[in-house]
């Protein structure tokens, strides 16, 4: 039975306060809730911060191209048309790619067109860009895929990879050892004219594709390398390489002489010179005058590229000592991941060439301008 007892102030005032609770809390959490919204949308609708990517290092551009600002200063950002194509496993898998001003491009894709041969990426002005070649472009920059016919892709002209190895210098004195040996005035010259006619120094990717028959190169393309790093190529035709910015390679004995070369290419870094594998301990002749790699096992010869590829980092193209090579060591560099190998056979190097074993162009003693230009023309 319900309770008729008059309610007193007391019972009302409480009544009251409890409203007045109950108000302040529906407030408090409607303010919560606002401050909630206010802070999901802020951070929701601000712009994100573009990511920095590594700049990638080794083509010719020369023109300025007006697009979107680059992410940092001297930082450009390419990006590319396959027009048509399909990007292959010759090069990078075709997303946009960040260079830094003045250095080169380094690492392009490589696509594929049914029908055609990828002759090269061209800027909007037609220049064509290369792996190695500096970058100068001034502002972001889209590359445009170019392809000539494959019924077009006959290179009779070929590609002179150029073979050196020690050097001496008659202004202090020094005399040449055999026919391996070269003036270092001649060589100088020689990069001077490389440089002064613009020829382009393909990286060993695009040399691999070009044997492939996948890319072209330029007209005017040409292969520097060194084989051994001796003290007379580290101390007289370096010096030459940076001078000129000439793309070389030096093919080097890593354990030889006496770990010289190993503390060598641990200290040097360039953009200008690489270093790939002339084997670790195989460039000796056995009593016969055949290179070791006639008379090591298989085990051997893969333990003797291994430990080369760890002091360079690198297993892409193997120099054969004394150029002798058999199955045992041709196995041994697709087991490392090698996709090419250069010999001594005396010649330039076409499309279809087995890329394991490419031939060079001899740089011998005393040889002219005129034999030199020949040579590389």
């Amino acid at each position: 039975m319900r309770s008729t007892k008059k309610q007193g102030p007391d019972y009302r005032r409480e009544r009251r306060m409890k409203r007045k609770r109950r108000q302040l809390l529906l407030a408090l959490i409607f303010v919560i809730f606002l401050l909630i919204i206010a802070i999901f949308i802020s951070t929701h609708s601000a712009k994100p911060i573009p990511k920095e990517e590594d700049p990638i290092s080794l083509g010719t551009g020369t023109e300025k191209t007006e697009t979107e600002p680059s992410l940092t200063p001297g930082a450009i950002r390419l990006t590319f048309d396959a027009d048509g194509g399909k990007y292959t496993e010759y090069g990078t898998d075709g997303t946009e790619q960040i260079v830094m001003d003045g250095t080169r491009f380094g690492p392009l894709p490589v696509p594929a067109k049914e029908g055609y041969v990828f002759d090269g990426w061209r800027s909007n002005e037609g220049t064509r860009v290369g792996e190695t070649s500096f970058m100068s472009f001034e502002k972001d920059t889209k590359l445009t895929a170019a392809y000539i016919p494959a019924a077009e892709n006959a290179d009779p002209r070929g590609l002179p990879i150029l073979m050196y190895h020690w050097f001496y210098d008659p202004a202090a004195g020094e005399t040449s050892g055999n026919a391996n040996w070269m003036n270092i005035q001649d060589f100088e010259a020689q990069m001077a004219y490389l440089t002064e006619n613009a020829y382009y120094y393909p990286s060993w990717s695009e040399v691999y594709a070009f044997i492939m028959g996948t890319t072209t190169l330029p007209a005017k393309s040409v292969v520097v390398s060194d084989d051994d790093c001796m003290d007379s190529f580290r101390n007289m035709a370096i010096p030459i390489i940076e001078k000129y910015k000439v793309y070389a390679t030096s093919f080097m004995i890593t354990d030889w002489p006496d770990d010289q070369n190993r503390t060598f290419v641990a200290e040097h870094t360039s953009e200008n010179l690489i270093f790939r594998s002339h084997s670790s301990f195989l460039h000796v002749r056995d009593s016969e005058g055949w290179g070791l790699v006639h008379s090591w096992s298989y085990g051997d010869i893969l333990a003797d590229t291994q430990s080369s590829v760890e002091i360079l980092g690198a297993a892409q193209v193997y120099c054969y000592p004394f150029g002798h090579y058999n199955d045992n060591i041709q196995n041994a560099l697709r087991e490392l991941g090698f996709k090419m190998a250069v010999t001594i056979e005396n010649r330039r190097a076409y499309v279809g060439d087995d890329p394991l074993a490419l031939p060079r162009v001899r740089m011998n003693e005393g040889v002219t301008m005129d034999e030199f230009a020949a040579y590389v023309s």
